[in-house]
């Protein structure tokens, strides 16, 4: 009796422990079925969201192709340095996120040429400076050939749009050396320009690093076979800070740049731009600079100069251009950079320089480029040297481009100036050149 007891207790416990297990199976089944339910619902969401939109066949995410692109012109480029560039020079890689977005958010460029020259000069009397590959000839009186390619450049830019706007970027240079107006030899590549830019709002761009000097009147000038070109009128680079404001027809350069080489107090030189485009072509342009220099007086001294002109096209047929320049020590030498060493800074006197030219085309593949450049510096002085009174340059040549790829120039330069040292002399210097150009 006690044994069939013990016979039932023991399969009522089996019955109520596996009713306990089916019942904790059935739980987790329940779980685990919520969690697929979970899973299928997002897989259902994502496949209901709009796919990223794809870009068009035979698009790609990075493009790689000829030409400049945007990077083409950035509004901080002179006039006489703008016909080396060209949309359709260089090489550009250009990535582009989406097709929803308008245009690639990031371009780099690589851009250049390879420049040969062939100078013949005629020198006469003792003028000592020979100015397209801008080396010294000292004391070479009789004629003379030179062949160089020392003005050969390099460059790259590149552009990248942000969340705080657009960024630009160019380092640029060329085989003129560190001096050069120094020996025939001295080949070693420098530095031309090394900015960035930032598009700080849609009007306001920072600049910061070395390009053309905070007072140029980028849209004025010829270009020139000539590396020097004109003796009264000049573009050069410095290390700067400025902002430029754009709001339509009018550009606003306005910064600061290096101190004078010989200034004790280290202020650094203080100027602008502004330039106007009129509706047919043509542009005005002033600007003005203002530093410490204490050359050539006894304490500081104030050194300045101001400067005007326009361009004006005549029914697309030509364009005339001129320009007017005024100051005092070495400031106005920075704007009036004689090829020749003539006036180049450290001078208390006063200077006065002005240029005129005219550039039209022949062909649709040439053009007749002429500049006449006047400067008088009053006897001034390049570094205690003899000085001169007047200078005047005319460069006359003919630039001849093919195809995209190439330019040829010939031109002829002709130089007179007037001595105000103790032997007086009227010096006179004649060269033919022929210049070649392949863009890259």
């Amino acid at each position: 009796m006690s044994n069939t007891k013990w016979l039932r207790r023991a399969l009522l416990g089996g019955v109520a422990l596996s009713v306990m297990a089916t019942g904790a199976q059935a739980d987790e089944l329940s779980a685990l079925k919520a969690q697929l339910e979970a899973l299928q619902s997002r897989v259902n969401s994502l496949e209901a969201a709009p796919a990223p939109a794809a870009l068009p066949e035979g698009y790609s995410y990075m493009t790689y192709g000829r030409g400049a692109g945007s990077n083409n012109d950035w509004g901080n480029e002179a006039l006489v340095d703008r016909v080396n560039q060209s949309e359709d020079r260089g090489f550009t890689i250009a990535v582009t996120p989406t097709a929803d977005l308008p245009a690639p958010v990031a371009e780099v460029t690589v851009y250049g040429y390879v420049k040969g020259d062939v100078i013949y000069a005629f020198q006469d009397n003792n003028f000592a400076v020979s100015t397209a590959w801008s080396s010294v000839q000292t004391a070479n009186t009789t004629d003379h050939i030179t062949i160089t390619a020392k003005q050969s450049r390099f460059g790259i830019k590149s552009k990248v749009d942000t969340a705080i706007g657009q960024i630009r970027t160019r380092i640029e240079g060329d085989f003129e050396g560190n001096n050069p107006y120094g020996a025939l030899n001295n080949d070693t590549f420098r530095m031309r320009h090394a900015y960035g830019e930032w598009d700080m709002t849609e009007n306001l761009t920072l600049i910061i690093g070395q390009t053309w000097r905070v007072a140029s009147l980028l849209p004025l000038g010829i270009s020139t076979v000539d590396f020097a070109g004109s003796a009264g009128w000049t573009y050069s680079r410095d290390p700067q800070v400025k902002i430029r404001y754009t709001n339509g027809p009018l550009t606003v350069h306005l910064g600061i740049e290096e101190p004078l080489a010989r200034t004790i107090s280290n202020l650094p030189v203080f100027g602008g731009s502004i330039q106007y485009d009129v509706p047919g072509g043509h542009q005005l342009a002033i600007s003005g600079a203002i530093g410490e220099d204490d050359s050539f007086a006894a304490g500081d001294d104030t050194s300045w100069v101001v400067q005007g002109g326009a361009n004006f096209n005549v029914a697309d047929m030509a364009t005339l251009t001129g320009a007017v320049v005024y100051g005092e020590g070495s400031v106005v030498g920075r704007y009036t950079l004689s090829p020749f060493a003539l006036f180049t800074g450290g001078s208390s006197n006063e200077v006065f320089g002005a240029m005129a030219g005219v550039s039209f085309p022949v062909t649709d593949t040439t053009t007749f480029n002429v500049v006449w450049d006047y400067l008088n510096g009053d006897g001034a002085a390049h570094g205690g040297a003899v000085g001169h009174d007047e200078l005047h340059t005319v460069h006359a040549n003919i630039m001849w481009q093919p195809v995209k790829q190439m330019r040829m120039g010939w031109e002829v330069l002709y130089l007179w100036a007037d001595d105000q040292g103790t032997t007086a002399l009227e010096d006179e210097y004649l060269q033919v050149q022929w210049g070649t150009w392949f863009f890259f």
